[in-house]
């Protein structure tokens, strides 16, 4: 009974861990996202203060979450995902506002990649 007990509780404690860093990595998510979609918005209009506003706020919050990023997902992820936050940043300097979009919406979708492969599914369990 005791050891019911015991492997009853570790299950808990793993589920709700699992629920807490699943909560974590969405609201992080659509915290980036919004402001990938804030610069999209920016750079159409060519508002050069605005786009940069956006991107350096980007990178500060991937600066932020990015260790909490690390302990819970595949590095080639995060790879290609720092990769086009870099390239952001080069094409916001060159004022090529179209790349950057472009740019932009690839990290949004590597973001949802992240987000689909990291889902709490009975498939990516086991």
């Amino acid at each position: 009974m005791k050891r019911l007990i015991i492997a009853i509780a570790l299950f808990s404690a793993a589920c709700i861990l699992c629920l807490t860093g699943s909560s974590l990595l969405k609201s992080t998510n659509e915290q980036l996202d919004s402001i990938l979609t804030q610069g999209i918005e920016c750079a159409v209009r060519q508002d050069e203060t605005g786009t940069l506003r956006c991107n350096q706020e980007l990178t500060a919050q991937w600066r932020r979450f990015q260790t909490i990023f690390a302990v819970m997902i595949q590095h080639s992820h995060l790879d290609d995902f720092e990769r086009q936050i870099n390239i952001l940043s080069c094409y916001l300097e060159e004022k090529d506002y179209k790349q950057y979009i472009e740019a932009s919406y690839a990290a949004k979708n590597e973001l949802a990649h992240i987000m689909e492969s990291e889902r709490v599914t009975i498939g990516n369990i086991f």
